[in-house]
């Protein structure tokens, strides 16, 4: 069975040419000798991750040189994990960076809506 990792932050607003860092979790370590973090893209780019053992997470940080989608692949034993690779977004100018969503500002309404739970199917 292969173990399964996620994005513990998000990137919202990365630009090429300024630092993007968020936080993987590796809970699922036995030992981060066998980590092992790559990042492709539109550019080629060396990706730094910093364990934090406390956190069970590792930081990781990239420089995109171009705008575009990178993907960033974890690897433990040289098999990548559930969840790899992650995609981030990398704009060329911040002033077309979208700025991050709010959900508090959507609205549903219709006549067939009557109610609706959060991750069930609306009635």
């Amino acid at each position: 069975e292969r173990p399964t990792s996620r994005m513990l932050s998000t990137v919202d607003g990365a630009v090429r040419g300024r630092t993007v860092e968020f936080e993987v979790d590796t809970a699922f370590l036995e030992n981060d000798a066998k980590l092992n973090f790559h990042v492709s893209g539109p550019s080629r780019t060396e990706v730094h991750a910093t364990p934090r053992p406390a956190e069970k997470s590792h930081l990781v940080t990239f420089v995109p040189q171009d705008a575009g989608t990178y993907s960033l692949s974890v690897t433990y034993n040289e098999v990548e994990v559930d969840g790899s690779p992650f995609h981030i977004s990398v704009a060329d100018d911040p002033k077309y960076v979208p700025p991050p969503g709010d959900a508090s500002k959507c609205v549903a309404s219709g006549a067939g809506l009557r109610s609706c739970m959060a991750g069930r199917k609306a009635a």
